[in-house]
């Protein structure tokens, strides 16, 4: 199911010939977690076997609608044209080819990636313990976030920091992921909480899940 969705991603961002510069493996955890959380993807839990995904085309269509309603990034759009997906990405390109990097490149697109991570190919596989030991942690800290009102009082930031986590724990949870997957949406989530919380106890917890991750599994 997930690779159906990073196809689904693909798809759409070849239409502004953004396939090749922006982590669609990134977007497309982000997605699926939020196709899963809306009931667009069902999941079923079995013995034995795992868990198995369905698409549910009618949650899907209420779904999409009520998160582009929500996008301010679509709403610009909506105003502007179709034109400004194009040149959006053309910027982003164009900061990585320069070496920049800014928060409005990151928030960009809501949450599409402008962010170049160094490749990994390395695959790493969690036993049930390893599992538990990293999925308790990120799940304390997703429910401290989901708490607050905003982070800094910037608007989409804590959306962006929850987006992360909460596709960093489904690959956890997968218990096999690659390196660069994990860096690209926990890793990132939580340095996100480590920079913005400060000294505070959700900062504390971040850090030291970082590392954990950096310690353990050689991931940060």
């Amino acid at each position: 199911m997930l690779s159906a969705v990073e196809d689904y991603v693909v798809r759409n961002l070849s239409k502004h010939d953004a396939q090749d510069f922006l982590v669609h493996e990134n977007i497309a955890a982000w997605l699926f977690e939020m196709f899963l959380e809306g009931g667009a993807i069902e999941r079923r839990e079995t013995p034995f076997a795992g868990d198995y995904f369905k698409f549910n085309q009618q949650a899907f269509q209420r779904v999409r609608p009520e998160y582009l309603q929500s996008s301010p990034v679509h709403k610009i759009a909506g105003e502007i044209g179709g034109r400004y997906y194009a040149d959006a990405f053309e910027a982003i390109e164009q900061s990585r080819l320069e070496g920049r990097e800014s928060e409005d490149t990151v928030l960009l697109g809501d949450y599409v990636d402008a962010e170049i991570v160094p490749a990994s190919d390395r695959i790493v596989r969690l036993d049930h313990n390893q599992r538990e030991e990293i999925d308790r942690p990120v799940d304390e800290l997703i429910k401290s976030v989901e708490a607050e009102n905003s982070i800094d009082g910037e608007d989409g930031v804590r959306e962006l920091v929850l987006g992360r986590l909460k596709a960093g724990r489904e690959l956890v949870r997968a218990g096999i992921f690659s390196v660069q997957s994990l860096q690209l949406t926990l890793i990132v989530g939580l340095q996100l909480l480590v920079e913005r919380y400060k000294e505070t106890a959700i900062a504390i917890a971040a850090a030291k899940l970082l590392d954990l991750l950096l310690k353990q599994y050689g991931i940060g």
